[in-house]
């Protein structure tokens, strides 16, 4: 799948996993049927690969404040969309 294009705003993550988060939305945008279902999407699928446990926000305005495992959180826009994607010690 060609890279979607994305602005990270804020990551401490490795590049493929980066890489990984925005196609993987990308995904989702494409695939899922009603907004609401983005996030879990995307939750799901790195959980499966990644050891969870992730969480996954998606939104045009919101406020976090959270603690995430080291090198494990990106925060990027992609089509006029945030994404909050990041680990939580298990």
């Amino acid at each position: 799948m060609p890279a979607a294009k994305a602005l990270v705003l804020s990551a401490e993550m490795e590049f493929d996993m980066q890489d990984e988060a925005v196609n993987l939305a990308a995904e989702a945008v494409a695939r899922c049927t009603v907004p609401e279902e983005v996030p879990g999407y995307i939750k799901q699928q790195f959980d499966r690969k990644h050891n969870a446990p992730w969480h996954c926000v998606v939104g045009k305005n919101f406020y976090s404040y959270f603690t995430y495992e080291i090198d494990k959180y990106i925060f990027f826009n992609l089509r006029g969309q945030d994404f909050l994607l990041y680990k939580t010690p298990a």
